[in-house]
């Protein structure tokens, strides 16, 4: 694995509270899920092989291996500490002889698997360097077959809009259901520029594309929260 930086939220005693730390918001995260299962079983195979490129703890693993027992994944995360949580949930849902863990960064990935499809779940908005960016959906692209489907989801928005601020204001009032106090949702709100590469959607959409993909569909919405849906050229 390469030494590129991983960010704190998701090492040591953080990774390990990560879920507990986010249950509150756990209906936005459902809803996702919902979608995007629904979308693949209607078009993946019974057999499919699946990438879910930072994948964390396996929230999004563990809902799309229940819905189809022959499909299989490949979970993929820079984190050691994150892919450890992962491993004791697959193990504890009798699922780890589907799960391939991968410690790593997309670009590092050479199994020769030509993947059905692939998730990426509040991952690439990390990514604040466009350039970089592209290089990481470029590289899910090259992971995936003709045809083979992504399922992106990130924060997104566009702060040049006359509704940004009202969107913002209901996301951070979310944002307090995590059980953050003021002063903490205010350093939130402050840092969210520089934490997070907050693209408008039809930015995110046009980025996406760029990286081999067919025009994405947005197909979810939940606060800042965008999901696209889109397929490999």
């Amino acid at each position: 694995m390469s030494n590129r930086q991983i960010h704190p939220a998701f090492e040591g005693d953080m990774a390990a509270s990560y879920d507990a730390r986010n249950e509150p918001l756990a209906p936005l995260r459902d809803a996702l899920h919902l979608l995007s299962g629904r979308l693949l079983l209607q078009d993946l195979p019974e057999t499919a092989e699946i990438l879910c490129v930072g994948a964390g703890t396996g929230k999004e693993v563990l809902y799309l291996a229940s819905l189809a027992p022959d499909w299989r994944f490949t979970a993929l995360d820079p984190s050691a500490d994150m892919l450890a949580v992962c491993r004791r949930e697959v193990e504890a849902a009798g699922i780890a002889d589907r799960v391939r863990l991968f410690e790593g960064y997309v670009d590092e990935l050479d199994d020769g698997i030509a993947y059905d499809a692939a998730t990426s779940i509040l991952a690439s908005h990390f990514i604040t360097d466009r350039t970089e960016r592209l290089a990481y959906f470029t590289g899910i692209a090259e992971r995936l077959r003709s045809g083979g489907i992504l399922i992106n989801a990130d924060l997104s928005g566009d702060r040049q809009a006359t509704t940004f601020d009202a969107l913002e204001h209901v996301w951070l009032s979310a944002i307090r259901a995590a059980g953050l106090d003021d002063d903490s949702v205010a350093s939130y709100r402050a840092n969210l520029d520089k934490s997070v590469g907050l693209l408008p959607p039809n930015e995110l959409a046009a980025l996406i594309a760029s990286a081999g993909f067919s025009e994405p569909a947005q197909f979810y919405q939940g606060g800042l929260i965008h999901g696209h849906t889109a397929r490999r050229i």
